[in-house]
């Protein structure tokens, strides 16, 4: 119930909303900045940063 899945970019889908209402599975990536941003908005740059966190340790395990 009420999982996280911390991802990259790849595992964005158009269809979050349902899977996150159907499988109770919220999947959290990073924001990208698109070509013609110049910064992140701060709570873009807060949802990277936490989800970088928690990915760091598991890719370095695998790497």
């Amino acid at each position: 119930h009420n999982n996280e899945l911390y991802g990259d970019k790849a595992y964005q889908r158009p269809d979050a909303e349902e899977v996150r209402q159907a499988q109770n599975l919220t999947v959290l990536t990073p924001v990208k900045k698109q070509k013609v941003q110049h910064h992140l908005e701060p709570q873009d740059q807060w949802l990277s940063t936490a989800v970088s966190r928690i990915r760091q340790p598991i890719e370095a395990l695998f790497a």
